[in-house]
């Protein structure tokens, strides 16, 4: 009976939009009816591991391996209220914040965690290979590399975070499932993958929206909206989400058509944003057709999707685009973009535009309201396509790929984790020698700068979860450390602390938490020196 962990712990992550909390929660219900020979592992943090005591059973434990609460999560309902409109999307920097939190708030981290609890694979449902120990496979989830094909949504520190967090997938992850063909082709073009280590499993439908409740009129009328009058756009305020396109087309919409009774609605959270896109519709003089939700309960939201006349949605990028298939699965037409992975989540089942001209997005929706017998058969397309994202497929999909996973687990070598490629450390570096030669020396080099905020830092040495040494580099300073390692897999962990931000000691615009500068890491035997920071 193999033993699964499912690492559930990211905080507001990379990994965390919406699509990523969907596969989640289906899969969590779903892997165990299938996988009857398996046995489960959540590891959980102190803000949803109470949320998620109803799923455990005889074959589905958790783990709380984060004990502290962060204040930006507080009354945050990790599945209970899925709102895709409410999460921020996935970003390098919410790697550097797990692992502060991590950090601090006393992870089983140098205990070897899933090694002592004899876990056969890890799995990353939101991509983060934070938990990884070398000897167990890993399987992680891509939701999608934005960063690579729209840099100008994110700040350079914002890239070189998500560089070096696919980079930690990339050299960690025994195999890699993309959400969609689309993300699939783009990580083997961008990650320098093997492609035979990449899959392709869609997300599936879910039930949330499956019906409408008796009460969603008199919650519309609530609202100041009236059925079926509505185009409706459920996504939150981000660059790439193209609200200021879909503003104009809507102007030059009401300017041709000006009998319609159509309004916009919109729903998000991030308040800035939102005030902008407000005054951009003030000066266009449509303010009174445009309805700014924010974000709403669940039974709220229900009601808005039941009472639109069609979805209109026109990203610019999608990894996956789980609303298309929210609104086929209730009966919306669904009008959206061509870009990314939209043309293949949406198959025929849309008319698609160029989110980049309004004039089409226009000419879409008057073709659309034009024609009642398109209307129809656009519902009924919908309906079928969305049938074909079923829980029970995705997850015979996953259960296969996670098998065939532990089967075929990546080779054992010497590795060392933890160091950036300018040299920097985080607050833990992990060393594993896995080559089976006579016994090697550890020696390791670092550099405490003279710009370091701290006068000293100190370093703890972990051999088996046990500490055996510490040391003390002081500011300015260089400190050797050299440590017998054993044959076969032997880890050793150091420990650093403490570390700092240079964004937030304001010393630059370097989001990351640093420790000491490594200028080498070597493991030494007779005759021989592997450089493992060569190997990073």
């Amino acid at each position: 009976m193999a033993l699964i962990a499912v690492d559930l712990t990211p905080v507001r992550s990379g990994g965390e939009n919406g699509g990523a909390k969907v596969l989640a929660v289906e899969l969590l219900k779903g892997l165990p009816a299938i996988a009857v020979n398996d046995r489960f592992l959540l590891l959980t943090a102190s803000w949803n591991h109470e949320e998620l005591a109803s799923l455990e059973g005889a074959r589905m434990q958790r783990l709380c391996v984060i004990a502290s609460k962060p204040a930006e999560n507080a009354g945050w309902n990790f599945f209970q209220s899925y709102i895709p409109e409410r999460l921020v999307h996935f970003a390098g920097r919410t790697l550097q914040v797990l692992k502060r939190k991590i950090k601090n708030s006393g992870v089983l981290k140098r205990s070897a965690v899933l090694s002592a609890k004899g876990v056969d694979l890890l799995f990353c449902p939101f991509s983060a290979p934070t938990f990884y120990e070398p000897g167990i496979p890993v399987v992680s989830v891509v939701h999608d590399l934005q960063h690579v094909d729209y840099p100008h949504f994110f700040d350079s520190a914002e890239i070189r975070l998500r560089n070096e967090f696919f980079e930690d997938i990339r050299n960690k992850a025994s195999h890699i499932i993309c959400v969609s063909e689309y993300v699939r082709q783009s990580v083997v073009d961008h990650l320098d993958v093997d492609p035979g280590k990449i899959s392709c499993i869609y997300n599936s439908i879910h039930k949330r929206l499956a019906t409408e409740s008796p009460s969603a009129s008199a919650t519309l009328e609530g609202l100041g909206l009236d059925k079926n009058r509505y185009a409706f756009y459920p996504a939150n305020f981000w660059p790439h989400k193209n609200h200021r396109m879909l503003l104009l087309a809507f102007k030059i919409f009401l300017s041709r058509n000006p009998d319609q009774n159509l309004s916009l609605v919109f729903t998000g959270a991030l308040e800035e944003a939102e005030k902008e896109l407000r005054l951009d519709a003030e000066a266009m003089g449509i303010s009174d057709r445009v309805h700014f939700l924010g974000f709403l309960p669940s039974k709220t939201f229900e009601a808005v999707w039941h009472g639109a006349r069609f979805l209109l949605y026109p990203s610019l990028y999608e990894g996956f685009g789980m609303p298309i298939l929210e609104a086929m699965a209730i009966g919306k037409p669904v009008l959206c973009s061509h870009a990314a992975s939209l043309p293949e989540v949406a198959g025929d089942a849309a008319l698609f535009f160029d989110p980049r001209k309004p004039m089409d997005i226009v000419e879409k929706m008057e073709r659309l309201m034009a024609d009642p017998a398109l209307e129809k058969r656009m519902v009924a397309s919908g309906c079928r396509r969305a049938e074909a994202f079923s829980p029970k497929k995705m997850v015979d999909q996953y259960d296969r790929l996670l098998h065939s996973a532990m089967r075929s687990p990546m080779p054992a070598r010497d590795e060392m984790t933890g160091v950036y490629e300018d040299g920097w450390t985080g607050g833990e570096v992990t060393v594993m020698c896995a080559a089976k030669t006579p016994s090697r020396v550890l020696e390791a080099r670092f550099e405490a700068p003279a710009h370091i905020p701290k006068q000293r830092v100190k370093i703890d040495l972990y051999q088996g979860g046990r500490k055996i040494q510490k040391f003390k580099v002081s500011r300015g300073e260089t400190l050797t450390i050299r440590q017998p390692v054993m044959n076969g897999h032997e880890r050793l962990v150091l420990a650093i602390h403490p570390t700092f931000c240079p964004e937030a000691r304001r010393m630059g615009p370097d989001k990351r938490e640093l420790g000491l500068l490594c200028r080498s890491c070597s493991l030494v035997g007779s005759g021989t020196r592997n450089n493992l920071m060569e190997r990073r």
